[in-house]
């Protein structure tokens, strides 16, 4: 993933009339990359993955309808 740092470096060297090959070969990345830092008008953002199914996710709802009795931790396990 394209960093902030590479981003604005990319669109600082493009403002200076440098050529998409130029920007790559400087920074070590692809033209693909330049092209797409370029194409894109807001900055690349941090996007955590999806969280894989909990282990007790089974038993969610039965222990949401405890929680909502009132049981203590203790009583539900």
């Amino acid at each position: 993933m394209l960093r902030m740092e590479e981003w604005q470096q990319i669109r600082h060297l493009a403002a200076q009339q440098r050529s998409q090959r130029s920007i790559a070969e400087e920074l070590g990345i692809s033209r693909n990359t330049v092209a797409k830092a370029l194409a894109d008008e807001a900055p690349p953002r941090y996007a955590r993955a999806g969280r894989p199914c909990a282990k007790l996710e089974p038993w969610r709802e039965r222990t949401l309808a405890g929680v909502r009795r009132g049981l203590s931790g203790v009583r539900l396990l």
